[in-house]
């Protein structure tokens, strides 16, 4: 009797647990931007890889790798300052300590750096790159997989391209965008014949981006058929191999 009440307090809890919330997807069409410096640039987040420069190598700070009798800052590599924003949406850098550096652009941050380090070192001039951009291409593609963003404007037709490019037998003749706005997501759906516009190729994909194209149901039927008959292939060979042995016998 104990059991049982176990279970029913067991079905009641799992019962009350609160469901885990899934974001809200709104479904649009594509609105075709004329020029991708439209497009806004990307804000810092928490997580976020930076590489910081100075692009006055007569500086003390992160000077040239040819420059001698000068050290150089740790972190650093050839290339500069590596740094992670932190939870609290800051950076320590050299000199200055602590930095809140969330929500700004990477040209306003290398801005500020410039200010912030006129007084300690000569004619200051920063560069900041965020080196963690990648975007998920999903679906009829030859190469699916995460692809890093090598600058912040990155074309669809580029990342389609990085992906192998379309496999259009196995489309269901649509491309979706699958975007990040805060707690919903956006999905953004369009035909795969509207790729015959230059202007479509040229549309700004976004760091978190996840493009999509579905595959077609034939397609889909088709690698089910494919797992399917890898199950039941050793089965075949077996019955084959007995039926084999069974008239062997029988002679």
């Amino acid at each position: 009797m104990r059991v049982v009440w176990c279970l029913i307090i067991g079905v009641v809890l799992l019962g009350c647990k609160t469901p885990r919330e899934m974001p809200v997807l709104s479904t649009e069409q594509l609105t075709i931007l004329k020029d991708i410096s439209e497009t806004p640039p990307h804000q810092i987040e928490p997580g976020d890889r930076l590489m910081i420069r100075n692009l006055n190598w007569l500086s003390p700070l992160f000077p040239d790798p040819s420059s001698s009798g000068q050290m150089r800052s740790s972190p650093t590599n050839d290339s500069g300052y590596e740094v992670t924003v932190n939870k609290a949406g800051s950076i320590s850098m050299p000199e200055i300590g602590f930095l809140k550096v969330v929500n700004l652009t990477s040209l306003t941050l290398a801005d500020t750096l410039t200010v912030k380090y006129q007084n300690t070192i000569n004619n200051p001039l920063f560069e900041v790159t965020v080196t963690n951009l990648q975007v998920q291409v999903l679906g009829a593609v030859s190469q699916q997989g995460v692809y890093a963003l090598s600058d912040e404007n990155q074309t669809l037709g580029l990342i389609l391209a990085k992906a192998g490019g379309i496999r259009f037998t196995e489309t269901s003749g649509k491309i979706q965008i699958i975007r990040q706005a805060g707690t919903s997501q956006r999905v953004i759906e369009f035909s795969i014949e509207t790729l015959a516009d230059p202007r479509i190729l040229q549309q700004p994909i976004y760091h978190k981006d996840v493009i999509y194209l579905p595959p077609s149901q034939e397609s889909v039927r088709s690698v089910k058929l494919q797992r399917n008959l890898v199950v039941v292939q050793p089965f075949i060979i077996l019955l084959n191999f007995t039926f084999l042995i069974l008239t062997f016998l029988s002679r």
